[in-house]
């Protein structure tokens, strides 16, 4: 798992509920995606081996729920609007923890082993990462690229969120509060989502200081 960004699940023992976050780098750090509410308490869980989680759902983790007398599987996953990439940044390489990490003997005189790690990216899908790197570096002239950089969102992606196609102010202000409004937790929203929506609005206000920027300087240089 990337270091800087960890689904962390939580679920006290007697209670009815999962609850599901991620911890990002970026404010506000710890948010909220989606929770499991069961019927009855639970006693329990167990956590599958994450080979069998479905990436191309983005399935986090798999795991089976002990009850007052059932055992039920529940998956967890997190939200993501491109899913058609391999979500490389909270798929990293896995134990192959069917293979034995060392030779009994080898145990036995004292040596230390690690499992082999194997990629959970299927072969027919593309890294989200490079997907992003490839798109920035298509698109974006240099300027548009840095803000890519440090927001850590994509000018494409971002168009994506909002719904827009083009860097209108007035229709981005718009979509943007439409979104931002519907994906409130006190109407049932998710506030995973709701961050997705700030952060790709301020990637297209920045996108807009630049063109500005660069109006303004065409302005001059005719004037010269």
């Amino acid at each position: 798992m990337h270091p800087l960004l960890a689904p962390i699940l939580l679920h006290p023992q007697g209670d009815t509920r999962v609850f599901l976050y991620e911890v990002t780098p970026e404010p506000p750090y710890f948010l909220e995606c989606n929770s499991f509410t069961s019927s009855e308490p639970h006693k329990g869980f167990v956590f599958l081996p994450k080979t069998a989680c479905e990436v191309r759902d983005v399935e986090f983790a798999r795991a089976l729920r002990l009850g007052q007398s059932t055992l039920e599987p529940v998956a967890f996953h997190v939200p993501r609007v491109k899913k058609e990439y391999f979500q490389d940044d909270i798929y990293p390489p896995t134990r192959v923890w069917w293979e034995p990490g060392l030779s009994g003997s080898a145990w036995l005189a004292g040596e230390d082993g690690q499992h082999r790690r194997a990629s959970l990216r299927p072969a027919d899908m593309m890294p989200a990462s490079r997907a992003a790197a490839d798109a920035r570096g298509r698109s974006e002239r240099p300027q548009s690229a840095a803000a890519s950089r440090i927001t850590g969102i994509s000018l494409q992606e971002a168009q994506q969120i909002l719904n827009v196609s083009n860097l209108n102010p007035e229709e981005i202000q718009k979509n943007y509060d439409h979104l931002f409004k519907v994906n409130d937790k006190s109407v049932g929203g998710s506030f995973y989502l709701q961050s997705k929506v700030v952060r790709a609005k301020e990637r297209l206000d920045e996108e807009l200081r630049i063109q500005a920027k660069d109006e303004k300087e065409k302005g001059w240089k005719a004037e010269t």
